[in-house]
C-alpha cells in the first residue's frame, strides 16, 4: 500500500499487565525461598543458598532463547547490513505511466504546467517512477474530517492501481490571507518505489521543496515543485553506503548475542555448581566429617560421601525405603 514520503506546512517544518515472579537466589532467606545445600569440592565443606526455584534444574527459557533467538538476531543483522548498501536500479515501466498534473486549486498557468511536466518527465525517465502533482483547497479535505496525509492516501488509491507512482499534493485555503498563505503539502509513494525513494533520499527532496515554498516571491507553486524535481533528479539514482547503520547494526547484534551467550554460560556454570545440591528445609542440620577423606557433609541425606563416594556410616546415612 502507498505510504507517506514526507510533508510540510507553512507554519511548521517538513517532516499492561504484571509479569511473573523472577528466578532468584540469595545467601539469606527471603519469602518463598527454599534452602539448598551444595558441596564445595575445593574446601570440602557444605554451603547454603536460598532460592525460589529448583537450583538443580536449568531454565527451559534459556534453551529456547539460545536455539531460536540467536539465529533470528544473526538474520536480522545480515538484513540490516544489506540494507545499508543502496544501489538503486530503474523500475520497469510495465504499468500505466501517464503523468498527471491536476490543478484543482487553479494555481498554475498553462506555461507553468508545461514546464512542470518537463521536470516530471525527466524524473520518470531517470527512475521509472511516475510522478503526479495535484493541488487542492483545505476545505476539500477538512470538510470530510480528514488530514492532508489521509486525503493524499485516498487520492493515491483511487487514482493509481499500482505501487509505482509518487504523488505530490499541495493544498491551501480557498480564500487565503494576502499576507500569510497557510499552505501544506504531502507526498505519497507506492511500495514499489521504496528501493529508490528511501527515507534518506526523499529527505533531500522534501527539504528543497519546503524551502522553495517558503519563498513565494521567488517561486510560484509550480516552479517550487519543478525546481525541487530538477535539483533532485540528477542525484536520485546515486549509490551510497550508510556507514552508521553498517557499524551500529552489527554492534547491536553482537552485543545482544553476547548477553544471551553470557546468560546461557552463566546458567551452565550455576547448574554445575549446584549439581550435587540437596533440598534441606529442616530447622536443624547435622554436619558430619567423612572418616576417609575428611570432607564435611549433611547427615541423613546421603548413602555415600559426596566427595570420595565412600559408604556413609549407617547412623548418618539417608533412609532407604
Amino acid at each position: 500500500m502507498p505510504h507517506s514520503s514526507g510533508g510540510g506546512s507553512h507554519g511548521g517544518g517538513f517532516h499492561g499487565g504484571h509479569g511473573g515472579s523472577s528466578r532468584r537466589t540469595s545467601r539469606t532467606y527471603f519469602t518463598g525461598a527454599h534452602r539448598y545445600i551444595y558441596y564445595n569440592r575445593v574446601t570440602r565443606t557444605p554451603e547454603t543458598t536460598y532460592a525460589n526455584y529448583d537450583v538443580r534444574q536449568s531454565s527451559p527459557h534459556l534453551i529456547i532463547l539460545s536455539i531460536i533467538y540467536i539465529p533470528m538476531i544473526i538474520v536480522a543483522c545480515l538484513g540490516g547490513c544489506i540494507s545499508a548498501f543502496h544501489y538503486p536500479s530503474k523500475i520497469k515501466m510495465n504499468y500505466d505511466t501517464k503523468i498527471v498534473i491536476q490543478d484543482d486549486a487553479d494555481l498554475m498557468t498553462d506555461e507553468e504546467e508545461e514546464e512542470l511536466m518537463e521536470s516530471l518527465e525527466a524524473f520518470q525517465k531517470e527512475t521509472g517512477i511516475t510522478p503526479a502533482v495535484f493541488t487542492t483547497h483545505h476545505e476539500d479535505w477538512k470538510k470530510k474530517n480528514k488530514t492532508l496525509e489521509k486525503y493524499a492516501y485516498n487520492l493515491y488509491v483511487s487514482e493509481f492501481k499500482d505501487e509505482k507512482h509518487w504523488l505530490i499534493v499541495y493544498s491551501e485555503p480557498e480564500h487565503p490571507d494576502e499576507d500569510y498563505v497557510d499552505w501544506r503539502w504531502e507526498g505519497m509513494q507506492g511500495d514499489r518505489t521504496d528501493s529508490i525513494l528511501t527515507e534518506k533520499v526523499t529527505k533531500t527532496f522534501n527539504k528543497r521543496l519546503q524551502n522553495n515554498l517558503l519563498k513565494p516571491d521567488k517561486y510560484t507553486v509550480a516552479e517550487a515543485i519543478g525546481d525541487a524535481f530538477d535539483r533532485f533528479t540528477p542525484h536520485v539514482m546515486d549509490s551510497y553506503i550508510q556507514w552508521g547503520m553498517l557499524i551500529v547494526v552489527p554492534a547491536f547484534c553482537i552485543g545482544v548475542t553476547g548477553v544471551i551467550i553470557f546468560v546461557v554460560i552463566n546458567d551452565s556454570k550455576q547448574r554445575k555448581k549446584y549439581s550435587n545440591a540437596i533440598l534441606c528445609d529442616e530447622e536443624v542440620i547435622n554436619q558430619v566429617n567423612c572418616q576417609y577423606c575428611g570432607g564435611v557433609y549433611i547427615a541423613g541425606h546421603h548413602t555415600n560421601c559426596p566427595y570420595c563416594q565412600a559408604q556413609v556410616p549407617f547412623e548418618y546415612a539417608k533412609a532407604v525405603n
